[in-house]
């Protein structure tokens, strides 16, 4: 399982008959797209600009879940309980997600604690993902470490740590993203 140094994030490849069943429903369903913007009401597109449907096949949500709480235990450890249900999201040319992070508090005080990406397609350029964090070993104090993810690597990591994903050049960007959700930190 190739990984970082410190465990900050794990990337991994899904076996081609799960990607394949995903595929299948990603093709085979009409989808109610909204507007990934940031807010609610599709706005603040200058942070985030997108196209968003909620997957709502309960087999693909356990698959991503199983994949959480696997990665989880083998890292982590954090105490997860639910998950928030996947979301199909595309980033058409021009659309991209600025610097953030994804901890949230949910329905019941429950925190977002893991983020997961899985990459559906290959036919873009562009769309690179960054981590930015602290770094002691430069002048600028921050270290940013791009990924090209490619088709079928789903990669997991603490929602805390702040990423991007940079503007599609061309094609569409095709990913699932969700997060796994627990008792506030303490």
């Amino acid at each position: 399982m190739p990984t970082n140094k410190l465990k900050e994030w794990i990337k991994v490849k899904i076996p081609d008959d799960s990607l394949n069943a995903i595929l299948k429903y990603v093709n085979g369903n009409d989808h109610k797209w909204n507007t990934g913007g940031l807010m609610v009401d599709g706005s603040k597109k200058e942070i985030r600009d997108c196209n968003v449907s909620v997957v709502k096949d309960e087999q693909i949500n356990n698959y991503i879940f199983g994949n959480l709480i696997k990665a989880n235990n083998s890292y982590w450890k954090f105490d997860l309980k639910s998950m928030i249900p996947t979301q199909f999201i595309t980033y058409k040319t021009d659309q991209h997600y600025d610097w953030h992070d994804d901890w949230h508090v949910h329905e019941g005080d429950a925190a977002r604690k893991l983020s997961m990406t899985l990459v559906l397609n290959d036919e873009y350029e562009g769309g690179e993902f960054q981590f930015k964090r602290v770094s002691y070993e430069n002048d600028e104090g921050v270290e940013i470490k791009t990924l090209k993810l490619e088709k079928g690597d789903i990669l997991i990591f603490p929602s805390i740590m702040t990423h991007r994903v940079l503007p599609v050049t061309s094609g569409v960007r095709k990913v699932f993203v969700a997060w796994a959700c627990g008792p506030q930190w303490r």
